[in-house]
């Protein structure tokens, strides 16, 4: 019988699990923290493609002392949340901004019955982030009009009216603060 050389003595190792192992490090080496600027509080904020609508929701986060983190503006942005949502977990609040910005009607009734409903990509956002999140953390505006499609309509999302004179704005901080957040009211005067 021969002896085993200090090589064979080694415990048998896959090259998977050694492959395994290094992405494992990797991984943890490149995990990154996301940290809001100046200890603000971070919400998602879904934009379409109303201009006025994005900036109103932009605007009273802000003022309401948020961060708002935008998507739907960019492809980079909503591939970032999508791919890495681990680098938003302390996000738990979400804006949908729902501006009429495509036509969606069944082929037949075209365009007779035409309705308008938000862009996939913001329908597309509003899905993930119910999933995401919880459905009550979703604060959804949309514009209150009589051919406007609201996505996922039988759903426990919320869908406020947008209206110039703001008064959502009271609605999202009856929201704020069911989902938990500290908001002064006093803040919107």
């Amino acid at each position: 019988m021969s002896e085993k050389t200090p090589e064979q003595e080694k415990p048998v190792v896959s090259k998977v699990d050694e492959t395994l192992v290094q992405e494992e490090k990797q991984t943890l080496e490149q995990e990154v923290v996301v940290v809001p600027k100046n200890n603000a509080q971070r919400l998602f904020v879904v934009v379409g493609r109303d201009g006025e609508m994005n900036k109103s929701a932009v605007d009273i986060i802000t003022k309401l002392g948020f961060e708002p983190v935008l998507l739907g503006s960019s492809q980079e942005a909503t591939a970032a949340i999508v791919g890495n949502p681990e680098n938003y977990k302390d996000i738990s609040f979400a804006i949908a901004v729902l501006s009429d910005d495509d036509v969606a009607t069944p082929r037949e009734e075209f365009p007779k019955n035409a309705l308008l409903q938000p862009g996939a990509e913001e329908i597309f956002l509003l899905g993930f982030l119910t999933a995401q999140l919880k459905p009550q953390n979703i604060f959804s505006i949309f514009q209150a009009k009589q051919n406007f499609k609201k996505p996922f309509q039988h759903t426990i999302l919320s869908y406020v009216p947008y209206d110039k004179e703001n008064r959502w704005h009271f609605d999202l901080v009856r929201a704020l603060k069911t989902a938990g957040y500290d908001v002064d009211a006093n803040k919107l005067m």
